[in-house]
């Protein structure tokens, strides 16, 4: 809806308690666990984030329901926004916002943003609030929140390199962070950083693995959780081994293993993260490795110490047959003209576990991506160019368009030339 139909249908909301009481019974039941699940994330906070991190990480928190946009909230926001409703508060987020789980700037202050209510279970709903809750601190702890320039790694021979250094974590955690196994993981990463040196593997897996590391330790609050923690960290590297795309999804895992294993070596890697130096250079600066080694004998060795060669044979094959399905999707920029949308302070979601295909040298293809800005809200399922330096969104600009767009009344699509179109303020 415009901003104009919000604001009437909110002063009616506000003006009628027995309207959103109302409204309230007639959405999802499962908003009627909110209050509970925010007493759980708080007391879960209170108790162990500041013994991680130094700082209590509860605050402003919202559950946002994807469909009817409905909030519902700890607490009152600093513009009064929310309707209070027993012991949550009750709005809903306009169109220009784009609902993700995240870290929201929503009414002049940072929310923790989780975009669902339909959670399997305890443990993975605050799994995720606790991951969220991080990212709503973090630049107050000192990690740079950064965006993943790491598109190699949906290069056939990188993804296969990172899925060895997993294995090798795998066995490390296991074996209770062994010398040799964290050898092998942190050689492995070097071989491939050397390979592929435009990336910001460190930075990044300190931006999202930090946050999941969080979440399995501040979850981890006894013996019993601990264990049962990591064989959640340990299912996740299992299950990260069949991954078809890492740009984005590979810090979630390394990550949190890299930490895990930190806490086994040594007592003041938090606050060596806190002074900006990554997991990487911290490891780097502990464990001795031999990085003048011939790296093919090294790579073949790994192969044979874990007994992965089947593995690597059949992932090679598979990710290899991947590469029909980005071709059809660069050749629908190819083939078509195409709508810019210059990235004027533009928000944007998209889906971290589809893949990031490179096109050329002019950017990265993103399949699915929500954009709101100034201009209005586009959506697709269909495929968005990024512009390397991020200054466009680029749309194929067809009759067979397959994407959403709702333009603001004061822009409009002009033709630039057969093959541009832009979107312009009038």
């Amino acid at each position: 809806m415009n901003r104009l139909c919000f604001c009437m249908f909110f002063m009616m909301f506000l003006l009628s308690g027995s309207m959103s009481c109302q409204f309230y019974s007639q959405s999802d039941k499962q908003f009627m666990n909110a209050e509970r699940y925010f007493k759980e994330l708080e007391s879960i906070l209170k108790h162990d984030s500041a013994m991680l991190w130094g700082i209590n990480m509860y605050g402003p928190t919202m559950f946002v329901d994807p469909e009817s946009r409905m909030i519902v909230a700890n607490r009152q926001d600093k513009n009064g926004l929310l309707k209070k409703n027993g012991n949550v508060y009750l709005g809903f987020l306009p169109d220009e916002y784009n609902i993700a789980n995240t870290a929201l700037t929503f009414s002049d202050e940072l929310w923790t943003c989780v975009s669902r209510m339909d959670f399997d279970n305890d443990i993975e709903r605050n799994l995720l609030l606790v991951h969220e809750s991080w990212h709503r601190v973090q630049n107050e702890i000192g990690v740079l929140s950064v965006m993943s320039n790491n598109t190699h790694l949906e290069n056939v021979e990188a993804a296969i390199l990172l899925k060895m250094e997993m294995i090798a974590l795998n066995h490390a955690l296991m074996n209770d962070g062994d010398n040799n196994d964290l050898v092998n993981a942190l050689t492995i990463r070097m071989i491939r950083q050397e390979k592929y040196p435009n990336n910001n593997e460190d930075e990044y897996e300190c931006h999202e693995g930090l946050a999941e590391y969080t979440a399995l330790k501040v979850l981890a609050n006894d013996d019993k959780n601990y264990i049962l923690m990591k064989a959640i960290l340990l299912n996740k590297i299992e299950n990260a081994l069949g991954y078809d795309t890492y740009t984005h999804s590979f810090a979630y895992v390394t990550g949190p293993a890299y930490g895990f294993i930190l806490d086994e070596i040594s007592s003041n890697w938090k606050n060596d993260v806190m002074s900006g130096i990554t997991m990487n250079d911290i490891l780097l600066n502990i464990v001795d490795i031999n990085t003048d080694i011939d790296k093919d004998a090294f790579i073949s060795n790994l192969v044979e110490c874990y007994n992965i060669e089947v593995f690597i044979n059949n992932e090679y094959e598979r990710l290899t047959s991947l590469k029909q399905d980005a071709n059809i999707m660069r050749r629908k920029f190819d083939a078509s003209p195409s709508l810019y949308i210059k990235n004027n302070g533009v928000n944007f979601t998209y889906n971290p576990n589809e893949r990031v295909i490179p096109y050329d040298n002019l950017g990265n293809i993103y399949k699915s991506m929500r954009l709101s800005g100034d201009f209005g809200v586009v959506e697709t399922n269909d495929g968005v160019l990024v512009t390397s330096d991020w200054s466009y969104f680029v749309l194929p600009y067809n009759e067979d368009n397959n994407y959403h767009l709702d333009l603001n009344e004061t822009y409009y699509i002009k033709k630039i030339n057969k093959d541009r179109f832009e979107i312009i303020s009038k």
